[in-house]
């Protein structure tokens, strides 16, 4: 008896570590009710003191909700702030149709967090200067329509970012749509990213967008539509552009629309796009158009995927931007010369280790495939892969998992000592 009595002991033990280790991988998502707070200048968010060393935790769709108001509102400076998600959070619940949300719109529309921006992109009231960790988590379901007809337009998840980090952080199934007829930009991620001349080099890293769409009548990106001055690392891409205009300034881009640095560089390396994209003049796999100085490097393509690669290139950056044809069945860390460290093999090319292993996402919907107009544009369902996340992989406990497994750990162990001493 007192044998079986140990060995029950250990038995919890196998159990406890089998429920952290090989469990769920992260919470479930925060589901957002589509509302707007009032702006806030006091507000506390999911705890946190906004420094780099205790960001506010943006720990639900509301606390997001309130960092957009805020920003938007100008109830705070953001310069110099810092802020962390720590959880997933679906805009639309209704996710796996955004394929045909351009004619078919879901019931939230996202606002931009710094959609305020002057004409002239200055940093001004609604540019948000502030540091950004997605720590491994994803933004499902994203709506965002800006039918303004400027530069100040603002359709992403970000409007204008001018700050010093995006990091850790994905975005599946969402769709933002700039103005179908004269409108310049639109990005899932920003529809900005980095102001020439004005606060902070932004640097983006470990981000991923995939089974998504962007649409604009000129230079819609997944990533962002305009880039003035940022450094792009370790990122990728899946989905689709849709791109109104169908001339020679079309500048649609798989990652990026347009980089227009004046005197700053622009930077992107080890990235790649699995982006189909209507046929226009302009257009290209990676970017659309490098209008200012920009340095493009160790950057993949699929020809059968990205059918269209006619970018501009200034001569600026010509000798200094390098895209790569290779085929998603040879994409490979190795192959791809991508540091190992932060990424890893997968189907349909490598995805990026900071992101858990969680369940699929449901299916989407495929509809009819309808050539783009100047409306609102019924697309095609992206033909990729899924993303990192779509598969069941464990992943070791982290954080407060990790200390309350110790502490039951523990507990068990004083167990197997009560044992002994009643033996």
């Amino acid at each position: 008896m007192k044998r079986i009595s140990i060995l029950l002991v250990f038995a919890l033990i196998a159990t406890m570590f089998s429920a952290f280790a090989f469990g769920a991988s992260a919470a479930e998502a925060s589901v957002w009710d589509g509302k707007f707070p009032e702006a806030n200048a006091g507000a506390t968010y999911g705890g946190g003191s906004g420094t780099e060393d205790d960001p506010w935790l943006i720990s639900s769709a509301a606390d997001l909700a309130q960092l957009s108001a805020n920003v938007n509102a100008n109830a705070f400076d953001s310069y110099g702030t810092h802020f962390k998600l720590t959880t997933d959070i679906t805009l639309n619940a209704d996710y796996a149709n955004y394929a045909n949300w351009g004619t078919t719109p879901p019931a939230n529309v996202w606002t931009a967090i710094g959609a305020n921006a002057s004409s002239n992109m200055s940093a001004s009231a609604g540019t948000f200067k502030g540091g950004f960790d997605g720590n491994g988590h994803v933004i499902r379901g994203m709506y965002v329509k800006d039918d303004n007809s400027s530069w100040s337009s603002c359709a992403g998840f970000f409007g204008v970012y001018a700050g010093p980090y995006i990091k850790n952080l994905g975005f599946e199934n969402c769709y933002s749509q700039g103005n179908m007829t004269n409108h310049n930009g639109a990005g899932i991620v920003a529809d900005t990213l980095g102001l020439n001349g004005v606060g902070m080099e932004p640097k983006v890293s470990s981000v991923y967008v995939a089974d998504s769409i962007a649409a604009s009548f000129r230079a819609p990106a997944l990533f962002a539509g305009q880039v003035q001055r940022a450094k792009i690392e370790n990122c990728y891409a899946k989905g689709q552009l849709v791109i109104g205009r169908t001339d020679n300034e079309a500048d649609g881009g798989g990652l990026v629309g347009i980089f227009t640095s004046k005197n700053q560089y622009a930077e992107m390396k080890d990235c790649y796009a699995l982006v189909s994209m209507n046929t226009a003049p302009v257009s290209g796999p990676i970017i659309g158009n490098a209008g200012g100085i920009a340095t493009i490097e160790n950057t993949y393509f699929d020809s059968t995927v990205c059918t269209v690669n006619k970018p501009y290139i200034t001569a600026d950056s010509k000798d200094y931007c390098e895209f790569i044809d290779l085929a998603t069945k040879d994409m490979t860390v190795a192959n791809m010369d991508f540091d190992a460290n932060v990424w890893e093999d997968a189907e349909g090319g490598p995805v990026l280790k900071a992101f858990p292993k969680e369940a699929p996402a449901p299916e989407t919907q495929a509809p009819a495939t309808q050539a783009p107009t100047t409306q609102a544009p019924t697309t095609q369902a992206p033909t990729t892969q899924a993303p990192a996340t779509s598969d069941n992989t464990p992943v070791p406990p982290q954080g407060d998992n990790a200390i309350a497994l110790i502490a039951l750990v523990l507990v068990a162990g004083l167990g197997v000592v009560a044992v002994k001493k009643h033996r």
